[in-house]
C-alpha cells in the first residue's frame, strides 16, 4: 500500500471562512470546499497516497463505502471529479459518550494506530485533522491545518515532506569553508550563496562549521587570559557582547528568510547572546525558516580565551523532516557524555560545527561516538593545514562489508561544499538489532554526576 493519507473532513476540506460564505451550498447538503479538495487531489498525486477516512464522516458510507447521505454524495463527486477515491476508513472506537459530548479526538489516535496495525504493507503515513489528537506517535505524523482557514499549499508541503521523508535518505551538505574575518555582513553573503548552491544540488540539511556568521575569533583582549573581572568592563569586550547575535538579528533573519524561500534547512552558527556573556551558539533552521532548536556549545575551551564564554547547560534535539537530530560543537566531542546524552534524549543524528586543527584523533573519535551511541554524525570544519577533513560517519559497525562506519572524510584544504547521506531506515533498523548503549549499569557511574 505504501503511503497513506488519514483524511479528517471538518476544518481540512471546508472552514470557517467557506462555511460563514456559502450557507445557502451547506443548506443544499454541499459541505466541501472544492478548492481544498484540488490541495488534497496535489498532495495525493504528488506522493501516491492512499485516502483513509478517519473522520465522523465515515458513518455516511456503507461497508462498500457507497454514499448514505446527500452530503457524502457531494464529497464522493468532488473528489472524483479530481481523480481520486476513498481506499477506505479507520474503526470506529466512538463510545455513547463521546458521541453524547462530540470528543472524537479522544479515540482518533487509537482508531488510526488500530488500523495500521492491521495494515503491515504501509511505509509512510500522514495525518490531516485539525483537531489534538492526544498521541505523541500520531502528533509526530499529524499535519493541524487552521480550521478557520482549511487546507492550505502550505499544509500540502509539510504532509508531503512527512510522507517521503519516512523512507528516504536525509542529504546533509557540508559547508568546508572559512569565515575568519569578523565582518557579519560578509559572512552572511557568503552564507546565502552556499546555502543557494547546497539546495541547488538537492541538500535537506546544509551544516556551517562553527561560529560562522560571527567568525570564530575573539577581541584581542581575550587572548591574554587575564580574569574576566578585570576585561568584562573593557570596551572591547562590551562590544563583543554587544555584537553577538540574537535571533532577531537582521542577518540572522535574511538565513532564516532564506530556508524558508528554498525550503532547505539550515544549521548556522555565531556568537550568541548569554544572560551577561557571549556564547557559542548552533541554530536549527527548518524548512519553513523557524527555529526549532537552539544549543548552545556546553564544553567551553576554558583552558583558552573560550573561558570568556558562557557554557551551555542542557543537549537539546529537535524533529526535523521526521527525524530527531541534536548538536555538539567542536570539543564538546572530546567528551563522551556530550553524544551519550544526544542519544538519550533520542537523537538519531548528531550534527557537529567544528573549528580546529589535529583532526586526526579526532575523526577516530567521532566514528567511535557514532558507534557507540549508534547514531548518525557529520561534522563540518573550515579548510586550513590541519583541520578541514568535514566528515560524517554511519553507527553501523557490524555489517556484511566489514567494521568500517565511515561514510566521507574530505580533504584538509579543499574550499568547498561535500554531500552526504544518511539512510535513516537502515540506521532506525540498525538501532532496533543492535545493543549499544541499551544496557547501561548507572547504578555503577559513581563518578559521573
Amino acid at each position: 500500500m505504501a503511503n497513506v493519507l488519514f483524511l479528517d473532513i471538518d476544518g481540512v476540506l471546508n472552514s470557517d471562512f467557506w462555511n460563514n460564505n456559502h450557507k445557502k451550498e451547506i443548506s443544499n447538503g454541499t459541505l466541501i470546499d472544492k478548492e481544498k479538495v484540488k490541495l488534497l487531489a496535489s498532495l495525493v498525486k504528488r506522493t501516491n497516497a492512499k485516502i483513509i477516512l478517519h473522520s465522523g464522516w465515515r458513518a455516511w458510507f456503507d461497508s462498500e463505502l457507497k454514499p448514505l447521505r446527500t452530503e457524502a454524495e457531494r464529497l464522493t463527486k468532488f473528489i472524483e471529479n479530481e481523480g481520486l477515491h476513498i481506499d477506505g476508513v479507520t474503526p470506529d472506537l466512538t463510545t455513547e459518550e463521546i458521541r453524547k459530548t462530540r470528543k472524537f479526538s479522544l479515540v482518533k489516535a487509537d482508531e488510526i494506530l488500530l488500523w495500521l496495525k492491521s495494515h503491515n504493507d504501509v511505509t509512510g503515513w500522514v495525518v490531516l485533522d485539525d483537531l489534538d489528537l492526544h498521541n505523541i506517535q500520531a502528533a509526530q505524523h499529524q499535519v493541524r491545518p487552521d480550521p478557520a482557514v482549511g487546507l492550505t499549499d502550505r499544509d500540502v508541503e509539510e504532509a508531503v515532506r512527512l510522507l517521503w521523508n519516512q523512507h528516504k535518505k536525509l542529504k546533509v551538505a557540508l559547508i568546508q569553508y572559512n569565515a575568519a574575518i569578523p565582518d557579519i555582513e560578509q559572512n552572511t553573503i557568503t552564507a546565502k550563496k552556499l546555502i543557494r548552491e547546497a539546495s541547488k544540488n538537492g541538500a535537506d540539511l546544509v551544516l556551517f562549521p562553527e561560529c560562522f556568521l560571527t567568525a570564530y575569533a575573539p577581541p584581542h583582549i581575550c587572548e591574554k587570559l587575564l580574569p574576566v573581572q578585570e576585561i568584562e568592563n573593557c570596551p572591547e569586550f562590551i562590544k563583543w557582547y554587544e555584537n553577538a547575535l540574537t535571533e532577531q538579528d537582521e542577518h540572522f533573519i535574511q538565513i532564516a528568510n532564506l530556508a524558508a524561500e528554498l525550503k532547505t534547512g539550515v544549521i548556522i552558527t555565531g556568537f550568541s547572546k548569554g544572560k551577561k556573556y557571549p556564547q557559542n551558539t548552533a541554530w536549527v533552521i527548518d524548512r519553513d525558516g523557524k527555529v526549532i532548536l537552539k544549543y548552545s556549545k556546553v564544553h567551553t575551551c576554558d583552558f583558552d580565551w573560550e573561558r570568556y564564554l558562557e557554557s551551555g547547560a542542557s543537549f537539546p534535539v529537535c524533529r526535523f523532516d521526521g527525524i530527531t537530530i541534536g548538536c555538539m560543537i567542536c570539543y564538546d566531542r572530546e567528551y563522551p557524555e556530550s553524544a551519550r546524552e544526544l542519544m538519550l534524549n533520542g537523537a538519531e543524528l548528531i550534527m557537529h560545527p567544528n573549528c580546529c586543527g589535529g583532526m586526526y584523533p579526532r575523526l577516530k573519535e567521532l566514528s567511535v561516538r557514532a558507534m557507540e551511541n549508534m547514531v548518525g554524525i557529520a561534522m563540518a570544519n573550515p579548510p586550513a593545514q590541519g583541520m578541514g577533513n568535514s566528515c560524517a560517519f554511519n553507527p553501523m559497525v557490524w555489517t556484511q562489508e566489514g567494521m568500517d562506519n565511515t561514510i566521507f572524510i574530505g580533504s584538509e584544504l579543499e574550499e568547498t561544499i561535500y554531500y552526504v547521506e544518511f539512510d535513516i531506515d537502515e540506521i532506525r533498523a540498525y538501532r532496533k538489532s543492535e545493543d549499544l548503549g541499551k544496557y547501561r549499569k548507572t547504578q555503577a557511574y559513581k563518578k559521573l554526576v
